[in-house]
Parts: C-alpha cells; structure tokens; sequence
C-alpha cells in the first residue's frame, strides 16, 4: 500500500492520469498544503499539461504555483478514498484556494 502524500503516491497520481483524453489548455501547476498530518504540515505539488498530471512531488513546487490549496490531513485522506468530493470539500470550506 502506497503511503498517503509520499513520493511514491506522487508516482501513482502521474501513472493514474497519463491515460485519460487530453484537455487541451487544462495546464497549470498546483501547489498543496495539508494541514494536521503526523508529521505535521505537509506540502505537495502537482504539474498538469493538458489536464494530466505529467509531474508531482513531496514539498513546494518549482517556481510560483498557479493555484495553492489548502486543506486538512483528515480531509486529504477522505478525498483520495473517494470518501469526499474534493468539490464538496471546496463548497464546504474544508478546502481553501
């Protein structure tokens, strides 16, 4: 089992989208933070191209992100289950941009 927000679930987010349809235009460099988590906060950071992840990693992104979003450890573990919708999260609040 991949270790949630590690290196290695970064990896999974890259090869979980590189088969979807391209989104023309859907590019832009998203930066995470996720408070509360054990280790405490916790950063990760994802580049889109074409609406696919083509890069992610642990810590800040290269450069100025394009959108940063910021969030709860126990909310970022219920949206990678699926238990929450990260659309839901927003509209609640529990999910700041």
């Amino acid at each position: 089992m991949v270790a949630l927000l590690s290196e290695d679930w970064c990896a999974a987010l890259v090869a979980a989208t590189a088969g979807l349809e391209p989104v023309p235009g859907a590019t832009a460099v998203v930066q995470h933070v996720v408070n509360g988590a054990p280790e405490g906060t916790l950063l990760f950071h994802l580049r889109y191209e074409d609406g696919r992840v083509a890069a992610a990693g642990v810590g800040k992104a290269p450069g100025a992100p394009d959108l940063t979003f910021t969030t709860t450890y126990g909310d970022a573990q219920r949206v990678a289950s699926g238990e929450l919708d990260l659309s839901a999260a927003y509209m609640q609040g529990t999910l700041k941009a």
